[in-house]
């Protein structure tokens, strides 16, 4: 297998801890636009959403917008970790963006960061939301991304 890393990136979203962050800070998370701004700076681009079981209105439309959609039983930072891992391993991107906002993956990160792998969070850049494990890494707003016509 080859060890050279491809100029691909990876982002994956654990949506149940977004979206709380984003309505307890009182401001819509538009996907798409996330979705947009990103493919324009990193391309190629795959994504991946983590939702509980139940939401299925949700996993169809992150489904049509081009997301992989990944059901989860409980809570998504196992199994996003766990997939973060073997994807990085299997598909050796230059970049993986993640996007949670509770610490759950912060070890994964910092593992495949010494593997050579670039790793951006997306958060909300605010002080109240920027949480302190992410403090010292590289990070994408999410208000900025999400808000239509602002470059990265």
């Amino acid at each position: 297998m080859s060890n050279e890393r491809k100029q691909t990136t990876i982002l994956f979203i654990d949506y149940s801890n977004i979206q709380k962050t984003a309505m307890d800070m009182g401001f819509p998370v538009s996907f798409e636009k996330i979705l947009e701004n990103l493919r324009r700076e990193y391309s190629p681009l795959t994504c991946y959403v983590y939702l509980r079981n139940g939401y299925q209105k949700c996993a169809e439309f992150f489904a049509n917008i081009g997301f992989d959609v990944v059901l989860c039983l409980a809570n998504a930072d196992f199994l996003m970790g766990y997939d973060i891992h073997e994807l990085v391993a299997m598909l050796r991107p230059s970049t993986v963006i993640i996007a949670s906002h509770d610490g759950g993956v912060r070890q994964v990160a910092d593992k495949i960061e010494r593997m050579g792998v670039t790793v951006k969070f997306l958060v909300f850049r605010t002080s109240e939301a920027l949480s302190t494990f992410l403090e010292a890494k590289d990070t994408l707003d999410i208000v900025q991304i999400s808000t239509p016509n602002q470059p990265l």
